[in-house]
């Protein structure tokens, strides 16, 4: 009987047998130092613990102490795998602090770079303003009591924040300043100022309104300005002005 002839195994198929073989090779040793890699990447840990935080900036409201615990719950993972982001959320997600830069410090420190909120008004009884016309909500209100007050409509705050400040800016040329702004829902706009009198500004335009107070207190109303309780400024060409009890004349 004949004998069954074995098939021929060309040279080709020789060199792709070879190539399986070292790239099996080659597999398995990658995965070997994956797998030793994350190994180690797990230890870290306990290998680089976090010991210390340390906290920088100027701080008059916040205490180290609060940002510190914090971010406490966050560092069990070691210097290598903590999850910067949420350690700055948590920071960030505290009242009185407005931004944070988070940094590793070898071999076994947490750096936190703190800056405050800059406080510019008080947003009604029960929240501040900071001076980008951001509302935050700390859980006690301590502040001067100089610091002007803002009673607006929601949504508004960041436009009264920089009114304010370009209102303020053009009153002190004549030694006058701002206690309260008050915005209505139909956006008509009161300026009460630190020496009583209360400006009627109504709707737009403002700062041209402003600028004719001006313009007249300078010349006329500085010397009777203890005996003014309202300007009203909404007329087209003039203003009105209502006199405080008792002191006509």
């Amino acid at each position: 009987m004949a004998r069954a002839q074995q098939p021929s195994v060309s040279p080709w198929q020789q060199t792709i047998k070879r190539l399986l073989v070292r790239m099996g090779l080659k597999g398995c040793v990658l995965l070997l130092l994956a797998g030793t890699f994350y190994w180690f990447w797990l230890q870290t840990a306990v290998l680089l613990p976090v010991k210390q935080v340390s906290v920088t900036g100027v701080m008059q409201q916040v205490s180290s102490a609060e940002l510190r615990d914090a971010v406490k719950p966050l560092l069990q993972d070691g210097l290598i795998r903590m999850d910067v982001q949420a350690i700055r959320d948590a920071v960030e997600s505290l009242p009185w602090v407005s931004g944070v830069r988070v940094r590793r410090q070898w071999p076994d420190t947490l750096a936190l770079e703190v800056e405050e909120q800059q406080l510019l008004a008080r947003w009604g009884d029960d929240a501040l303003v900071n001076l980008r016309g951001e509302l935050f909500y700390p859980s006690r209100i301590e502040v001067n009591a100089t610091l002007p007050r803002f009673d607006g409509v929601d949504g508004l705050s960041q436009t009264m924040a920089e009114k304010y400040q370009q209102y303020q800016s053009m009153l002190m040329t004549v030694d006058l300043s701002i206690a309260v702004v008050k915005v209505s829902e139909r956006r008509a706009w009161v300026v009460g100022l630190a020496n009583g009198i209360e400006l009627v500004l109504g709707r737009e335009p403002q700062s041209q309104r402003i600028q004719r107070f001006i313009t007249v207190y300078r010349r006329d109303l500085a010397e009777k300005a203890e005996r003014i309780s309202r300007v009203d400024l909404r007329y087209s060409n003039g203003f009105s002005i209502s006199w405080k009890e008792n002191k006509v004349g």
